[in-house]
């Protein structure tokens, strides 16, 4: 396991001392005049799926649906992937090419992690998988550049959500990539899990399952996307025991949390982040701000599907918790 050598955990990083969470957001150096471009495949892949299940020319009419939408329906699904997915793959890109002080830290552990070696991502309220493909799609890019190494990364999927058609189309997209992946020295395999979050005694069995079916030791990155559109209110009262069980149960060395959010009001992402640490070690209390790196983030960046490309102005949360043992 010497790949592991190249982690650095969270914690030594000097520009996460000083936590930033209750100021204004930052802006990027994606602006209205310099937006950011969604990575290539990660839009080919996207706007085949879309084409496959024959809904891509509605793309411009969703875009004014407003509110949450999930997968509780087969045609919510449908939306959420057509509507939803590009705004999510652009958030979780953004750390991943960004040079903004804040996300330094977090651009550096995250790059790390999907440097080399083998790693296995678990991806909670994974929906159809926007936030996770859209980071491997930006390291295989950066790879294709030769902006990082080709070594062997070898990433293993564990996608748990409560809708099975989203995650259908989570493994489609994925499918699709793999040439992709296979040019720059990426091999992804995935495994779906029809949980419901809300459900204890389920969601109990699948981390189970998971963690039986790796082995001793294993190297994780736990990430979640923009699960705030169930609302806070929903969120304390049905999510927050599981994210404390996952986060607990898969802790391990040279592990980490990354959680991406649209900005929320009143930082209730980031007390629930810290609710999160809190739960791995009570004893850390007060500590709290060293442990978890931190950034929210005003930029602009431009959906290829549009018909008008003006660049979109949107906001993002950003919180990398250390789940070393």
């Amino acid at each position: 396991m010497g790949h592991l050598e190249v982690l650095r955990p969270v914690v030594q990083s000097e520009k996460i001392k000083k936590p930033i969470w209750r100021n204004m957001p930052l802006a990027s150096r994606f602006t209205k005049d310099a937006a950011m471009e969604i990575v290539e495949i990660t839009v080919s892949a996207h706007q085949a799926l879309c084409e496959t299940l024959g809904i891509f020319a509605q793309y411009d009419q969703v875009q004014n649906i407003r509110g949450h939408i999930g997968g509780k329906s087969d045609k919510e699904s449908q939306d959420h992937l057509l509507a939803r997915f590009l705004n999510s793959a652009a958030r979780t890109q953004l750390p991943l090419v960004s040079q903004d002080g804040p996300l330094i830290p977090i651009n550096e552990q995250i790059v790390a992690q999907l440097l080399t070696g083998e790693i296995y991502i678990v991806d909670i309220a994974a929906g159809n998988g926007a936030g996770v493909i859209s980071m491997l799609n930006t390291i295989a890019k950066q790879r294709m550049k030769n902006e990082l190494p080709k070594d062997l990364l070898d990433v293993h999927v564990h996608a748990i959500d409560f809708s099975e058609l989203s995650l259908s189309y989570y493994a489609q997209q994925l499918e699709m990539l793999q040439d992709d992946y296979a040019g720059v020295g990426i091999e992804v395999s995935f495994q779906s899990h029809n949980v419901d979050m809300t459900d204890d005694g389920a969601l109990e069995i699948s981390i189970s399952n998971i963690k039986n079916s790796i082995g001793s030791d294993p190297r994780f990155l736990l990430v979640c996307s923009a699960i705030s559109g169930v609302s806070k209110k929903v969120f304390k009262e049905s999510f927050s025991s599981s994210y404390k069980f996952i986060a607990k149960a898969l802790r391990g060395a040279n592990s980490s949390f990354l959680w991406v959010e649209p900005q929320q009001k009143g930082h209730w992402v980031k007390d629930e982040a810290q609710a999160i640490y809190l739960a791995l070690d009570e004893s850390k209390a007060g500590e709290l701000s060293k442990e978890i790196c931190d950034a929210s983030m005003r930029f602009f960046w431009i959906d290829p599907h549009r018909e008008v490309k003006e660049p979109i102005s949107t906001g993002a949360e950003y919180y990398l918790l250390e789940l070393a043992a």
